[in-house]
């Protein structure tokens, strides 16, 4: 038990700085996009996870469908 209460809260914080790390790095397609900080913002809230390539494609058009998981993440509904 004692092992566990040492070791566990030093795999959550590396599962927390690796997700941070892996967010700031997610989308180099945004790099020099205006709207970078936004698609940030959303993404460490949980909001938005980009396309399956690893890309966020910003100048893509915004579908019904991903406007509304868009909407029911940040509402805290997954």
């Amino acid at each position: 038990m004692r092992f566990l209460k040492k070791v566990l809260p030093a795999v959550i914080s590396a599962v927390l700085l690796i997700s941070t790390l892996q967010t700031a790095l997610a989308f180099s397609d945004t790099k020099n996009h205006w709207a970078k900080d936004y698609i940030e913002q959303l993404t460490e809230m949980g909001a938005i996870k980009g396309k399956g390539d690893g890309l966020f494609h910003p100048t893509d058009p915004l579908l019904r469908s991903e406007f509304t998981a868009i909407l029911l993440r940040s509402l805290g509904n997954d």
